[in-house]
């Protein structure tokens, strides 16, 4: 974790989200096994929204363990992107 101006950020590579991509005549010919009839490809991408929660959702049941603060959960491509558009507002 790390804080950054009072909000903690959780790095997480697992927030990917799946996409669909048109396969070109190339690799629908060529590739192996041979699926010609396959249009399209499943692709797994960062997922490029980030999630503001606070942090007496990680524990409900241990509330006191934890000030009350917000924590953002992000793909760290999205919170180098975050980070980048922050530093350029400064």
């Amino acid at each position: 974790m790390e804080a950054l101006t009072g909000i903690d950020i959780i790095e997480n590579t697992h927030l990917t989200v799946t996409i669909e991509v048109k396969r070109g005549w190339r690799e629908r010919l060529f590739s192996r096994p041979w699926h010609p009839g396959r249009a399209w490809r499943l692709v797994q991408v960062p997922d490029p929204a980030y999630y503001i929660i606070d942090s007496k959702t990680l524990l409900p049941e241990m509330p006191y363990l934890f000030e009350p603060r917000k924590v953002i959960v992000a793909h760290p491509q999205t919170v180098e992107t975050l980070r980048h558009t922050m530093n350029d507002t400064s």
